[in-house]
């Protein structure tokens, strides 16, 4: 029967081949089994260059295309297991390449020089990058590195002048000169609790405190944009020198200490997508001028404006129904406030030493002013009250408001 099939296959003009590197039948116009020491490879000699056709049942490509300068594009089958060494090394011309879910490793210097690359969709089943996978691709200009990429070996891109960006998970392993001589952006992915989003590593690091995870900022830029696809803030610009930040409207939470001591942050605008605003989120916030803010919001935690010595004036969501304790506390220049009028309760200390408050009404669903709401608001001059109110101990210490109710 081997007799008769190889007759066949000489009639056709093919050859058949079984051995390390597959189970497979092929041209010999076109390719021709070689041999480097002990190692067999498949080694490309036809003259195509456009949609070169592995043969079905290569398992391995090593030295394949090696220095070849003509081919253009290659559709790797889904037999093919390893992408080896320089299995494509040197194919300055080489421009598009369609791999398969079945490729697990790219070997060492496998597309190194190639210079006509600029991206590369590399499967979500390869699990290793060999040494100089990618070295001097001059036109690689953007990677995708699966979840599935374990390890990326040294000068696994090295010298990738015109790569700008390469995004990857944060557990991957990195080989030394990896990226050097690269002006890439670094992105991470990333899929938990707050959120699926990528982010810029130079900008940000997902950190954990007490077992929550939290995105923090660490970069050098005064104007920034938190990536999309976050879905709640925590401790994110705590004590961070920033002038502006745009939230994305898939934040639904800025929960505690999101912006506390950004001491340069001048406005905010809070998205409508956002329902909490958490503990000291923006406490100390100094230069804090003005916050704009949907009905969306339907709480303001604890102390979360307090030392906004800057602040003036806020229009709070109409969905608000409770101010926690010490909520603007020491916001020294609030000057004018317009209360929600479904509010049912201002807690203890909510608008305590805002020295510049002058009038204040009390919606009519109010039932509870917390102790020492409005001690030490020194000019204070007219305070509306619905009938039946309870009023807290201390609640108007050292202020000289009229007390008028309707």
């Amino acid at each position: 029967m081997a007799v008769l099939e190889s007759i066949k296959n000489v009639l056709k003009g093919v050859t058949h081949y079984t051995g390390e590197i597959g189970n497979f039948t092929y041209d010999p116009d076109q390719f021709k089994i070689r041999k480097d020491g002990e190692k067999e490879y498949l080694q490309y000699i036809g003259k195509r260059v456009h949609d070169i056709n592995i043969p079905f049942g290569v398992v391995e490509l090593y030295k394949t295309f090696d220095s070849n300068v003509e081919i253009e594009s290659v559709i790797v089958p889904n037999s093919v297991k390893r992408l080896g060494f320089q299995a494509f090394q040197g194919c300055l011309s080489l421009k598009n390449l369609k791999l398969s879910d079945s490729v697990i490793e790219i070997g060492d210097y496998c597309f190194q020089g190639c210079k006509g690359l600029s991206h590369v969709a590399i499967p979500n089943s390869v699990k290793v990058l060999g040494v100089g996978s990618f070295q001097e691709c001059s036109n690689l200009k953007d990677v995708e590195i699966p979840d599935s990429v374990k390890v990326v070996k040294d000068f696994g891109f090295y010298d990738c002048k015109k790569l700008k960006k390469v995004l990857m998970h944060k557990n991957i392993s990195i080989g030394k000169s990896c990226f050097e001589h690269c002006p890439a952006i670094f992105e991470y992915r990333f899929d938990g609790v707050i959120g699926k989003f990528q982010y810029d590593i130079n900008n940000f690091i997902v950190e954990r405190n007490e077992g929550n995870e939290y995105l923090q900022y660490i970069g050098i830029d005064k104007n920034v944009e938190i990536p999309t696809g976050l879905t709640k803030m925590y401790m994110t610009f705590s004590d961070v020198d920033v002038a502006s930040v745009r939230i994305p409207d898939t934040v639904v939470s800025v929960s505690d200490y999101s912006f506390s001591n950004c001491r340069s942050i001048q406005t905010i605008k809070i998205p409508s997508s956002v329902k909490e605003l958490g503990k000291f989120c923006f406490s100390s916030c100094s230069n804090l001028k003005s916050i704009e803010m949907s009905d969306s919001v339907l709480a303001v935690r604890y102390h979360c404006f307090e030392g906004c010595t800057s602040l003036q004036t806020i229009s709070l969501s109409e969905s608000i129904e409770r101010l926690e304790e010490g909520c603007f506390y020491y916001c020294i220049n609030l000057r004018e406030i317009e209360l929600p009028k479904r509010l049912r309760e201002l807690s203890d200390f909510c608008f305590s030493d805002c020295e510049k408050l002058e009038y204040v009404k009390i919606p009519m669903l109010v039932r509870v002013l917390g102790k020492a709401c409005f001690a030490n608001c020194i000019n204070l001059k007219k305070v509306l009250l619905p009938r039946g109110i309870s009023i807290g101990e201390e609640c108007f210490k050292d202020c000289p408001a009229e007390l008028v109710y309707y």
